[in-house]
């Protein structure tokens, strides 16, 4: 069981999904969900100058209005503290497309890429 896990998606539903999954799975003391990719970061530019617990895991939507989620991998890759480097990215995404995945690899946290919807068996596999 992981301390603390985050999910950002824009979509409400999937949201609510994913939170479900994860409390059925025991998965995490406590799961910060955020459907503004914008309250996200705030929460993780606090989490890295150490005012608040950075997430170990991130599942985190590429295709949200505002911020992508390309757009805070860009910014988390500019983080330099050692909770934001051991915070595994689990990408969730409805596109398979190549160019996405590949991109992926240029980032210095482990990321993973799953196809939407989460589900339990996933969770583990990686």
């Amino acid at each position: 069981m992981y301390n603390t896990v985050m999910i950002v998606d824009d979509s409400k539903m999937d949201l609510m999904l994913n939170q479900i999954i994860l409390e059925s799975e025991n998965y995490a003391k406590s799961i910060l969900v955020y459907s503004s990719a914008t309250e996200a970061m705030k929460y993780l530019y606090e989490a890295e100058q150490g005012k608040k617990s950075f997430p170990e895991i991130l599942f985190l939507d590429l295709n949200m209005p505002v911020l992508s989620g390309f757009d805070i991998l860009n910014k988390i890759n500019t983080f330099t503290s050692p909770q934001s480097r051991g915070c595994k990215i689990y990408v969730l995404s409805s596109s398979d497309d190549e160019e996405d995945i590949a991109r992926l690899k240029t980032y210095k946290n482990e990321i993973t890429y799953l196809s939407k919807p989460l589900n339990n068996s996933e969770l583990y596999k990686k």
